[in-house]
């Protein structure tokens, strides 16, 4: 019985060594995991901090580019509307000098064609007063050769009249 006692006994530590072993490796197993799970969060937090890091520098480059391609393309479109008022400023002022040009063509003619039409009205007038005293002169040589007629028979009666006047 003793050996029987003995090996219950023996199968009783047996069975708690195992327990403690089995304790034992679950408290490693356990420490092992969360040491794992430690390490496999503080992994994660390094991979996220350095994926941050790198799309931050990506974001900030690509922010640099826009900003340099904005910045040109405000420049270019700055040099573009320069040009195209400085175009715009030449064709004005082209277009003016044409139409000064073109008024002092145009006053040029007119005053010439006024001159023309004073010269013109003048020799009418002219021609007008010449009929005009021709007219009157014939009507003037007329009645006063109308008046001299009769001046003349009315001095011939008076003649004729102190004639008569003599004989008697």
């Amino acid at each position: 019985m003793n050996t029987d006692l003995l090996l219950v006994l023996v199968i009783v530590l047996a069975v708690a060594n195992l327990a403690l072993v089995v304790r034992l490796m679950a408290r490693a197993s356990s420490n092992n995991a969360e040491r794992a799970v430690r390490a496999e969060l503080r992994d994660g937090r390094e991979e996220a901090a350095k994926r941050s890091h790198e799309l931050r520098e990506e974001v900030s480059g690509s922010l640099d580019k826009t900003a340099q391609t904005l910045s040109t393309t405000v420049g270019q479109l700055g040099n573009v509307q320069k040009q195209q008022l400085e175009s715009v400023t030449t064709q004005v002022q082209a277009l003016v000098e044409t139409n000064q040009q073109r008024l002092e063509g145009l006053r040029a003619t007119i005053s010439e064609q006024l001159g023309e039409m004073r010269e013109a009205n003048e020799k009418k007038l002219e021609e007008m007063r010449r009929t005009v005293d021709e007219k009157l002169q014939g009507t003037l040589e007329k009645r006063l050769g109308e008046s001299f007629q009769q001046v003349r028979e009315q001095l011939d009666a008076v003649h004729k009249g102190l004639g008569q006047m003599q004989s008697l």
